[in-house]
């Protein structure tokens, strides 16, 4: 993966990840988005509502300077009152919900589960679970469905709206968002309000994101939401997801990598330093909407357990120390060990170099032997860390 997939992959996958969504707090407010912003928001989420049924297919095409290009295709649907269907390839996992029964199918392990079906698209965590992180439209769409656009206030909080323009064939709402050196176009389809698609630039490289095969109401069929297991497929409890079991099989269970990083305050940081403390690494950036959803549960850690034996190590990644102290100084109740990454978005990064992150927040939680126990990827209810804890041996309330 190169460093602009990589950037793509991480961003999207920070500013809207699917597990921080599901331990997100609810607050329906767009209150730090620009009115203008946010009216066409709201346009968007009362067209949705609008509909009784929805379907797109959206691909997704990577750009690369050496002219190289990558696509993925992913096809969303939805049927109110809680029936939907999400497949991100042939090769992905399925998700369907007939309206009774919940079904998660991965071909590549021929497996899938089968739960009770959510009584509504809005109370369907599965829902968002099942959208690969780089698929940011509809991960957009849905939010919007589900009115959960505050989850990714952080992110709307930078858009700002420029004159209507065309976007394959149709005049739409232009959203920019400015996020480093990455510039973001979000489309709305002018007339219908939809989403229409989005187009990100980076340097000499950048990805599309168009939708098509829209349909709405009676146009998308019954059939689509109902799901017969293949012959050879096995139901079973539960579905790991292959990116965070991949990285655990890797991390966990060994000792952890040293690194040495400077704190805002000046002071230097050694891991290897710190063996005979429970210590918890959490990469994190300050552009980085699920990130600050973890950070109070990590500031309250710090709080009443550092003297405890446990060391918390806030490492702000893929970001620049200015924006790191612009949002310090925004959130001064932050009292935690907050250190700088020095290597930025790169690949030379402490976190991506030797811990592998792909997406933030990320984090680990060490034993006092120096072995990583939990490598955890995105965000997560405050009684999970809690429990990692309560595994290395600290007594928690």
């Amino acid at each position: 993966m190169n460093t602009y997939h990589r950037l793509f992959v991480g961003l999207i996958g920070a500013l809207c990840s699917l597990a921080p969504i599901r331990a997100a707090k609810a607050d329906n407010s767009l209150q730090n988005v620009k009115p203008d912003v946010a009216a066409v928001l709201k346009a968007a989420s009362s067209a949705y509502d609008k509909l009784t049924a929805y379907e797109h297919t959206e691909t997704w095409t990577l750009h690369s300077a050496d002219q190289k290009t990558t696509s993925f295709v992913t096809k969303l649907a939805f049927k109110r009152p809680n029936r939907f269907y999400v497949q991100a390839s042939s090769d992905d996992d399925l998700l369907i919900s007939d309206g009774q029964n919940l079904y998660t199918y991965r071909k590549a392990v021929q497996e899938y589960t089968k739960d009770a079906a959510p009584t509504s698209l809005a109370k369907s965590d599965d829902l968002l679970g099942a959208i690969p992180r780089n698929r940011f439209v509809s991960v957009l769409v849905v939010l919007i469905v589900q009115h959960s656009l505050d989850k990714a206030s952080g992110f709307l909080s930078l858009a700002t709206l420029a004159p209507p323009t065309s976007y394959h064939g149709q005049l739409c709402n232009d959203m920019v968002v400015k996020a480093g050196a990455t510039t973001i176009h979000i489309y709305f389809n002018k007339q219908t309000h939809l989403l229409a698609g989005a187009y990100w630039k980076h340097d000499a490289e950048s990805v599309t994101e168009e939708l098509s095969d829209v349909h709405t109401n009676s146009a998308v069929p019954n059939d689509l939401f109902t799901f017969a297991p293949p012959g050879d497929a096995k139901l079973v409890a539960d579905l790991d997801d292959p990116e965070e079991l991949a990285m655990q099989q890797k991390y966990v269970g060994k000792p952890a990598i040293d690194f040495s990083l400077k704190d805002t305050n000046g002071k230097t940081w050694d891991l290897a330093d710190l063996k005979g403390k429970v210590v918890i690494v959490d990469f994190w950036a300050s552009w980085c909407g699920p990130c600050q959803m973890v950070m109070p549960t990590i500031e309250k850690i710090y709080e009443k357990y550092s003297d405890k034996g446990v060391v918390v190590l806030a490492v702000n990644t893929w970001d620049t120390p200015d924006a790191c102290a612009a949002f310090l100084k925004k959130h001064p109740e932050y009292k935690m060990n907050v250190l700088l990454d020095p290597a930025g978005k790169s690949e030379d990064s402490v976190a991506t170099k030797l811990y592998g992150v792909q997406g933030i927040p990320t984090t680990l939680f060490i034993d006092k032997d120096g072995i990583v126990r939990t490598y955890a990827i995105g965000a997560h209810p405050p009684e999970f860390y809690m429990a990692q804890l309560k595994k290395l041996g600290v007594i928690t309330d």
